[in-house]
Protein backbone atom coordinates (compact mmCIF):
# COMPACT_ATOMS: atom_id res chain seq x y z
CA UNK A 1 0.00 0.00 0.00
CA UNK A 2 1.62 3.34 -0.70
CA UNK A 3 1.96 6.12 1.63
CA UNK A 4 0.14 8.83 2.35
CA UNK A 5 1.02 11.15 -0.83
CA UNK A 6 -0.24 13.93 1.05
CA UNK A 7 -3.04 16.81 1.53
CA UNK A 8 -5.67 16.07 -0.78
CA UNK A 9 -5.72 19.77 -2.64
CA UNK A 10 -2.12 18.26 -3.53
CA UNK A 11 -3.44 14.50 -4.61
CA UNK A 12 -6.26 16.81 -6.83
CA UNK A 13 -3.99 18.94 -8.53
CA UNK A 14 -1.24 16.31 -9.54
CA UNK A 15 -4.15 14.18 -11.37
CA UNK A 16 -5.80 16.62 -13.23
CA UNK A 17 -2.50 17.32 -15.03
CA UNK A 18 -2.48 13.62 -15.88
CA UNK A 19 -3.51 12.91 -19.37
CA UNK A 20 -5.01 9.41 -18.09
CA UNK A 21 -8.59 9.63 -16.65
CA UNK A 22 -7.97 9.02 -12.97
CA UNK A 23 -10.72 8.37 -10.00
CA UNK A 24 -10.46 7.99 -6.17
CA UNK A 25 -12.40 5.52 -4.64
CA UNK A 26 -13.15 5.18 -1.01
CA UNK A 27 -13.71 2.30 1.27
CA UNK A 28 -17.51 2.30 0.61
CA UNK A 29 -16.77 2.22 -2.86
CA UNK A 30 -18.32 5.77 -3.70
CA UNK A 31 -15.85 7.97 -6.11
CA UNK A 32 -14.04 10.46 -3.56
CA UNK A 33 -12.27 12.39 -6.40
CA UNK A 34 -12.04 12.40 -9.80
CA UNK A 35 -9.55 14.58 -12.76
CA UNK A 36 -10.69 16.88 -15.54
CA UNK A 37 -9.60 14.06 -17.87
CA UNK A 38 -11.97 11.54 -16.06
CA UNK A 39 -15.11 14.18 -15.80
CA UNK A 40 -14.62 14.62 -19.56
CA UNK A 41 -14.48 11.26 -20.57
CA UNK A 42 -18.08 10.72 -18.48
CA UNK A 43 -19.60 13.09 -20.41
CA UNK A 44 -18.40 12.01 -23.73
CA UNK A 45 -19.71 8.57 -23.02
CA UNK A 46 -23.01 9.45 -21.20
CA UNK A 47 -22.56 7.13 -18.69
CA UNK A 48 -24.80 9.20 -15.65
CA UNK A 49 -23.69 8.61 -12.20
CA UNK A 50 -19.95 8.87 -13.06
CA UNK A 51 -18.78 11.92 -10.34
CA UNK A 52 -17.83 12.35 -7.40
CA UNK A 53 -20.58 10.43 -4.61
CA UNK A 54 -21.83 8.26 -7.51
CA UNK A 55 -21.08 4.57 -6.36
CA UNK A 56 -18.05 3.44 -8.73
CA UNK A 57 -19.90 -0.54 -8.88
CA UNK A 58 -22.37 1.04 -10.56
CA UNK A 59 -20.57 2.49 -13.16
CA UNK A 60 -18.86 -1.27 -13.78
CA UNK A 61 -22.55 -2.52 -13.82
CA UNK A 62 -23.84 0.12 -16.54
CA UNK A 63 -20.32 -1.64 -18.38
CA UNK A 64 -21.13 -5.11 -17.88
CA UNK A 65 -25.21 -4.09 -18.70
CA UNK A 66 -23.98 -2.53 -22.46
CA UNK A 67 -21.83 -6.05 -22.85
CA UNK A 68 -18.25 -5.14 -21.52
CA UNK A 69 -16.57 -8.00 -19.92
CA UNK A 70 -14.55 -5.70 -18.28
CA UNK A 71 -17.14 -4.31 -16.00
CA UNK A 72 -17.78 -7.70 -14.32
CA UNK A 73 -13.62 -7.97 -13.89
CA UNK A 74 -13.20 -4.69 -12.19
CA UNK A 75 -16.33 -5.89 -10.25
CA UNK A 76 -14.39 -9.21 -9.00
CA UNK A 77 -11.32 -6.93 -8.80
CA UNK A 78 -13.16 -4.51 -6.03
CA UNK A 79 -14.27 -7.78 -4.28
CA UNK A 80 -10.29 -9.08 -3.81
CA UNK A 81 -9.30 -5.35 -3.12
CA UNK A 82 -11.85 -5.41 -0.22
CA UNK A 83 -11.01 -9.06 0.70
CA UNK A 84 -7.11 -7.99 1.13
CA UNK A 85 -6.52 -10.68 -1.70
CA UNK A 86 -4.68 -7.70 -4.30
CA UNK A 87 -3.65 -4.46 -4.35
CA UNK A 88 -3.12 -4.32 -7.91
CA UNK A 89 -5.32 -4.99 -10.76
CA UNK A 90 -5.29 -4.49 -14.51
CA UNK A 91 -7.78 -4.83 -17.57
CA UNK A 92 -8.06 -3.86 -20.97
CA UNK A 93 -11.31 -3.99 -23.30
CA UNK A 94 -12.34 -2.59 -26.42
CA UNK A 95 -15.01 0.25 -27.35
CA UNK A 96 -16.19 -0.22 -31.22
CA UNK A 97 -17.00 3.10 -32.97
CA UNK A 98 -17.81 4.68 -36.20
CA UNK A 99 -14.22 4.87 -37.89
CA UNK A 100 -12.24 2.24 -35.64
CA UNK A 101 -12.23 -0.13 -32.40
CA UNK A 102 -10.99 2.01 -29.55
CA UNK A 103 -8.72 -0.16 -26.88
CA UNK A 104 -8.74 1.05 -23.43
CA UNK A 105 -6.06 -0.51 -20.04
CA UNK A 106 -8.02 0.20 -16.86
CA UNK A 107 -5.73 -0.05 -13.57
CA UNK A 108 -6.23 -0.24 -9.89
CA UNK A 109 -4.26 0.40 -7.54
CA UNK A 110 -4.23 0.72 -3.54
CA UNK A 111 -3.29 3.59 -1.63
CA UNK A 112 -3.30 5.26 1.53
CA UNK A 113 -4.47 9.12 1.45
CA UNK A 114 -4.61 11.16 4.95
CA UNK A 115 -5.01 7.62 6.66
CA UNK A 116 -7.69 6.55 4.59
CA UNK A 117 -7.80 3.63 2.36
CA UNK A 118 -8.42 4.46 -1.72
CA UNK A 119 -8.73 2.72 -4.80
CA UNK A 120 -6.62 4.67 -7.34
CA UNK A 121 -8.21 3.96 -10.67
CA UNK A 122 -6.85 5.08 -13.95
CA UNK A 123 -7.83 4.64 -17.47
CA UNK A 124 -6.13 5.48 -20.45
CA UNK A 125 -6.31 4.83 -24.58
CA UNK A 126 -3.96 1.97 -26.08
CA UNK A 127 -5.13 1.63 -29.50
CA UNK A 128 -2.16 3.04 -31.28
CA UNK A 129 -0.56 0.36 -29.03
CA UNK A 130 -2.53 -2.39 -29.85
CA UNK A 131 -2.56 -1.31 -33.69
CA UNK A 132 1.06 -1.39 -33.93
CA UNK A 133 1.09 -4.78 -31.96
CA UNK A 134 -1.44 -6.19 -34.47
CA UNK A 135 0.76 -4.62 -36.96
CA UNK A 136 3.81 -6.34 -36.14
CA UNK A 137 2.46 -9.72 -35.94
CA UNK A 138 0.89 -9.39 -39.51
CA UNK A 139 4.74 -8.41 -40.67
CA UNK A 140 6.06 -11.18 -38.86
CA UNK A 141 3.74 -13.70 -40.02
CA UNK A 142 4.37 -12.43 -43.48
CA UNK A 143 7.93 -12.59 -42.88
CA UNK A 144 7.60 -15.82 -41.56
CA UNK A 145 5.23 -17.08 -45.21
CA UNK A 146 8.51 -15.65 -47.04
CA UNK A 147 11.30 -17.79 -44.81
CA UNK A 148 9.07 -20.54 -45.10
CA UNK A 149 8.64 -20.13 -48.64
CA UNK A 150 12.45 -19.41 -49.51
CA UNK A 151 13.35 -22.56 -47.30
CA UNK A 152 10.87 -24.65 -49.37
CA UNK A 153 12.79 -23.31 -52.37
CA UNK A 154 16.23 -23.80 -51.14
CA UNK A 155 15.02 -27.52 -49.82
CA UNK A 156 14.04 -28.38 -53.27
CA UNK A 157 17.10 -26.98 -54.63
CA UNK A 158 19.26 -28.92 -52.87
CA UNK A 159 17.23 -32.16 -53.17
CA UNK A 160 17.35 -32.20 -56.64
CA UNK A 161 20.70 -30.92 -57.82
CA UNK A 162 22.93 -30.90 -54.50
CA UNK A 163 22.03 -34.53 -53.48
CA UNK A 164 21.73 -35.84 -56.70
CA UNK A 165 25.33 -34.24 -57.86
CA UNK A 166 26.90 -36.06 -54.68
CA UNK A 167 25.10 -39.69 -55.55
CA UNK A 168 26.60 -39.68 -58.70
CA UNK A 169 29.88 -38.74 -57.23
CA UNK A 170 29.16 -41.10 -54.70
CA UNK A 171 28.96 -44.08 -57.18
CA UNK A 172 32.26 -42.61 -59.04
CA UNK A 173 34.40 -42.91 -55.89
CA UNK A 174 32.81 -46.86 -56.01
CA UNK A 175 34.04 -46.87 -59.26
CA UNK A 176 37.14 -46.25 -58.43
CA UNK A 177 37.26 -48.38 -55.79
CA UNK A 178 36.88 -51.17 -57.82
CA UNK A 179 39.92 -50.20 -60.36
CA UNK A 180 41.99 -49.48 -57.84
CA UNK A 181 42.60 -51.86 -54.84
CA UNK A 182 46.29 -51.20 -53.65
CA UNK A 183 45.92 -50.56 -49.35
CA UNK A 184 46.75 -47.10 -50.07
CA UNK A 185 43.97 -46.21 -52.34
CA UNK A 186 41.38 -48.20 -50.13
CA UNK A 187 42.18 -46.54 -47.18
CA UNK A 188 41.82 -42.93 -49.18
CA UNK A 189 38.36 -43.82 -50.71
CA UNK A 190 37.46 -44.89 -47.09
CA UNK A 191 38.18 -41.77 -46.25
CA UNK A 192 36.32 -39.93 -49.31
CA UNK A 193 32.86 -42.41 -48.37
CA UNK A 194 32.96 -41.68 -44.77
CA UNK A 195 33.24 -37.62 -45.93
CA UNK A 196 30.81 -38.24 -48.76
CA UNK A 197 27.73 -40.41 -46.53
CA UNK A 198 28.25 -37.65 -43.55
CA UNK A 199 27.54 -34.68 -46.29
CA UNK A 200 24.50 -36.79 -48.09
CA UNK A 201 22.81 -37.41 -44.78
CA UNK A 202 23.81 -33.79 -43.76
CA UNK A 203 21.97 -32.50 -46.74
CA UNK A 204 19.07 -34.73 -46.39
CA UNK A 205 18.59 -33.38 -42.85
CA UNK A 206 19.08 -29.74 -44.35
CA UNK A 207 16.67 -30.41 -47.12
CA UNK A 208 13.89 -32.03 -44.90
CA UNK A 209 13.81 -28.94 -42.18
CA UNK A 210 13.91 -26.62 -45.26
CA UNK A 211 10.68 -28.09 -46.10
CA UNK A 212 9.13 -29.49 -43.73
CA UNK A 213 5.53 -30.89 -43.33
CA UNK A 214 3.01 -28.63 -43.50
CA UNK A 215 0.45 -27.64 -40.68
CA UNK A 216 -2.32 -28.21 -42.71
CA UNK A 217 -3.48 -31.08 -40.62
CA UNK A 218 -2.80 -30.11 -37.57
CA UNK A 219 -0.52 -29.65 -34.85
CA UNK A 220 -0.28 -32.89 -33.21
CA UNK A 221 -0.21 -34.79 -37.08
CA UNK A 222 2.69 -32.37 -37.93
CA UNK A 223 5.26 -32.58 -35.12
CA UNK A 224 4.23 -36.02 -34.97
CA UNK A 225 5.21 -36.53 -38.95
CA UNK A 226 8.23 -34.29 -38.57
CA UNK A 227 9.84 -36.39 -35.53
CA UNK A 228 9.18 -39.72 -37.63
CA UNK A 229 10.38 -37.79 -41.21
CA UNK A 230 13.84 -36.01 -39.35
CA UNK A 231 14.96 -39.55 -37.24
CA UNK A 232 14.77 -41.33 -40.91
CA UNK A 233 17.48 -38.25 -42.06
CA UNK A 234 19.58 -37.69 -38.96
CA UNK A 235 19.77 -41.51 -37.39
CA UNK A 236 18.07 -40.02 -34.44
CA UNK A 237 15.59 -42.40 -32.52
CA UNK A 238 12.96 -39.56 -31.72
CA UNK A 239 9.94 -40.19 -30.19
CA UNK A 240 6.76 -37.76 -30.15
CA UNK A 241 3.78 -38.39 -27.87
CA UNK A 242 0.42 -36.28 -27.27
CA UNK A 243 -1.36 -36.23 -24.26
CA UNK A 244 -4.99 -34.66 -24.05
CA UNK A 245 -7.88 -33.36 -26.59
CA UNK A 246 -7.06 -32.44 -29.77
CA UNK A 247 -8.49 -28.88 -30.35
CA UNK A 248 -8.03 -26.15 -32.71
CA UNK A 249 -5.43 -24.08 -30.73
CA UNK A 250 -5.33 -20.95 -32.90
CA UNK A 251 -2.71 -20.25 -36.65
CA UNK A 252 -0.33 -18.32 -34.30
CA UNK A 253 -0.48 -21.17 -31.52
CA UNK A 254 0.18 -23.68 -33.74
CA UNK A 255 2.82 -21.72 -36.06
CA UNK A 256 4.96 -21.01 -33.12
CA UNK A 257 5.18 -24.17 -31.07
CA UNK A 258 5.84 -26.22 -34.96
CA UNK A 259 8.95 -23.67 -35.42
CA UNK A 260 10.18 -24.36 -31.69
CA UNK A 261 9.87 -27.82 -32.39
CA UNK A 262 11.64 -27.33 -36.27
CA UNK A 263 14.64 -25.14 -34.32
CA UNK A 264 15.04 -27.25 -31.53
CA UNK A 265 15.42 -30.12 -33.46
CA UNK A 266 17.99 -28.73 -36.30
CA UNK A 267 19.86 -27.50 -33.06
CA UNK A 268 19.82 -30.37 -31.25
CA UNK A 269 21.11 -32.69 -34.81
CA UNK A 270 23.88 -29.76 -35.24
CA UNK A 271 25.26 -29.35 -31.57
CA UNK A 272 24.40 -32.23 -29.07
CA UNK A 273 25.60 -34.99 -30.31
CA UNK A 274 22.33 -37.07 -28.94
CA UNK A 275 21.47 -40.29 -29.58
CA UNK A 276 18.10 -39.86 -28.72
CA UNK A 277 15.42 -36.78 -28.41
CA UNK A 278 11.81 -36.96 -26.52
CA UNK A 279 9.43 -34.45 -28.37
CA UNK A 280 6.17 -34.25 -25.76
CA UNK A 281 3.45 -32.21 -26.62
CA UNK A 282 0.12 -32.13 -23.75
CA UNK A 283 -2.81 -30.17 -23.34
CA UNK A 284 -3.93 -30.15 -20.12
CA UNK A 285 -5.16 -27.51 -17.42
CA UNK A 286 -6.11 -24.89 -20.06
CA UNK A 287 -2.71 -24.91 -21.35
CA UNK A 288 -0.70 -26.10 -24.21
CA UNK A 289 2.54 -27.33 -23.21
CA UNK A 290 5.59 -28.36 -25.63
CA UNK A 291 8.65 -30.34 -24.23
CA UNK A 292 11.71 -30.98 -26.39
CA UNK A 293 14.85 -32.97 -24.39
CA UNK A 294 17.99 -35.09 -25.82
CA UNK A 295 20.61 -36.98 -24.08
CA UNK A 296 23.12 -35.06 -26.03
CA UNK A 297 26.42 -33.07 -24.26
CA UNK A 298 23.99 -30.29 -23.18
CA UNK A 299 23.97 -26.24 -23.75
CA UNK A 300 27.35 -25.28 -21.90
CA UNK A 301 27.48 -24.09 -18.38
CA UNK A 302 26.55 -20.57 -17.92
CA UNK A 303 24.51 -20.43 -20.96
CA UNK A 304 20.93 -21.56 -19.55
CA UNK A 305 20.22 -17.95 -18.19
CA UNK A 306 20.90 -16.42 -21.22
CA UNK A 307 18.58 -19.30 -22.74
CA UNK A 308 19.03 -18.02 -26.53
CA UNK A 309 22.76 -16.31 -26.68
CA UNK A 310 23.86 -19.96 -28.13
CA UNK A 311 20.50 -21.16 -29.79
CA UNK A 312 20.24 -18.72 -32.93
CA UNK A 313 18.07 -16.38 -33.77
CA UNK A 314 15.24 -18.66 -34.32
CA UNK A 315 15.23 -19.64 -30.49
CA UNK A 316 15.36 -15.80 -29.92
CA UNK A 317 12.37 -14.64 -32.39
CA UNK A 318 10.41 -17.99 -30.93
CA UNK A 319 10.80 -16.54 -27.71
CA UNK A 320 9.72 -12.57 -28.66
CA UNK A 321 6.70 -14.68 -30.66
CA UNK A 322 5.53 -17.02 -27.34
CA UNK A 323 5.65 -13.96 -25.04
CA UNK A 324 3.03 -12.41 -27.23
CA UNK A 325 0.71 -15.13 -26.86
CA UNK A 326 1.41 -14.79 -22.88
CA UNK A 327 3.11 -17.99 -23.35
CA UNK A 328 7.36 -18.76 -22.20
CA UNK A 329 9.87 -20.23 -23.74
CA UNK A 330 12.75 -21.95 -21.67
CA UNK A 331 16.19 -24.03 -22.48
CA UNK A 332 17.68 -25.63 -19.64
CA UNK A 333 20.68 -27.70 -19.31
CA UNK A 334 19.47 -30.72 -17.31
CA UNK A 335 21.16 -33.77 -15.81
CA UNK A 336 21.89 -35.86 -19.14
CA UNK A 337 21.06 -33.36 -22.31
CA UNK A 338 18.91 -30.03 -22.39
CA UNK A 339 15.48 -29.39 -22.48
CA UNK A 340 13.52 -26.77 -24.39
CA UNK A 341 10.03 -26.35 -23.09
CA UNK A 342 7.33 -23.62 -24.08
CA UNK A 343 4.21 -23.04 -22.50
CA UNK A 344 0.60 -21.14 -23.36
CA UNK A 345 -2.42 -20.21 -21.90
CA UNK A 346 -5.42 -20.90 -24.22
CA UNK A 347 -8.38 -19.26 -24.83
CA UNK A 348 -11.85 -19.95 -23.12
CA UNK A 349 -13.52 -22.50 -24.62
CA UNK A 350 -11.76 -23.80 -27.76
CA UNK A 351 -14.03 -26.71 -29.92
CA UNK A 352 -12.56 -30.25 -29.69
CA UNK A 353 -11.70 -32.00 -33.01
CA UNK A 354 -11.02 -35.56 -31.99
CA UNK A 355 -10.13 -37.30 -28.97
CA UNK A 356 -5.86 -38.41 -28.92
CA UNK A 357 -5.70 -42.40 -28.42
Amino acid sequence: MARDPGDRGVFQATIDNLPEQVALVDAAGKIAMVNHAWAKEARAFHLGPFGIGDDYRQVCLKFAEYGYQVGLDVLRALDEFDEGQRSYSEHTYSIPGPDRESFYKVALTSIELQRARFIAISSHEITDLVTLKRRNRELERENLQIQQQIGRRIGREIHDTTAQELAVLHLSVERLRSLHRDKQSLEVFGVIDNALTHVIDEIRAISFMLHPPSLDHGLVEALGTMSRGFARRTKLAIDFTFTGEVVAWGDDIEQVFYRIAQEALTNVYRHAKASHVAVRLASRCGALHLVIEDDGIGIAPGSCQADAEGSGVGIASMRSRIAELGGRLSIQRVKVGSRVSASVRLPGEMPVLRTAS
